[in-house]
């Protein structure tokens, strides 16, 4: 399986696409997002994203505030572009592929997702402490999140339940039961809790979800 792409990977390309945006305000943000994801959004000092960026730290204070602002800014772009076309993308590779069981299905969405928040766990850092001070960027972002989520799980759930592989339960629920094991999983990880394996949790996870979401005979 190939590795999903980067968070990062993402950020650079809506940087690259936005006209809106002075060069040297992309060079500002992607060095905001690296160092914030690096460093921590306290430890990281505008002269530090100054320096990254290649810029005085006057250019970033004449653009930005203060680092409020500049988080703001690293947010929108996921709520605008980058979150529906990481959706867009997973649902291609992973959600939508043709399977033959429930157990398949979870394998392929569970060990995709899996490796991906393990693999991106600084930047999701980064959103996630966005999200937590910003309440209007939450609404936003967990709105955007929860339609692409329903966008591309939606069609699957349907066909699964149409070929009697999955239990005849609101997609919502399904996506929710499906979910909840994903936020566990940052959930032991910012704790700190004793690592384990990606590829064992995703053996559990899909051991779980098999049982909780396969039909009753």
């Amino acid at each position: 399986m190939n590795e999903p792409t980067a968070i990062s990977t993402y950020f650079k390309e809506a940087m690259t696409e936005n006209r809106n945006l002075t060069e040297k305000q992309k060079q500002i943000l992607e060095a905001s997002l690296s160092l914030f994801a690096e460093k921590g959004f306290a430890n990281t000092t505008t002269a530090d994203i100054a320096e990254k960026a290649g810029v005085a730290e006057g250019t970033v204070y004449k653009r930005y505030a203060n680092k409020q602002e500049l988080l703001v800014a690293i947010i929108e772009p996921f709520r605008d572009s980058i979150l529906p076309r990481m959706a867009n993308d997973f649902g291609k590779t992973r959600v939508n592929l043709p399977v033959n069981t429930l157990r398949e299905f979870l394998t392929n969405v569970v060990s995709d997702r899996m490796h991906f928040v393990m693999g991106n766990l600084s930047v999701i850092k980064v959103m996630m402490e966005a999200i937590l001070y910003h309440p209007e960027l939450r609404i936003n972002l967990v709105g955007t999140g929860a339609k692409s989520i329903e966008s591309i799980f939606g069609p699957a759930i349907t066909q699964l339940k149409a070929k009697h592989l999955i239990a005849d339960i609101p997609n919502d629920m399904v996506f929710q039961i499906i979910v909840s094991n994903f936020l566990g999983a940052l959930y032991r990880a910012f704790l700190g809790l004793p690592a384990r394996d990606v590829d064992e949790q995703v053996t559990y996870i899909v051991d779980a979800l098999d049982r909780g979401l396969r039909p009753s005979i």
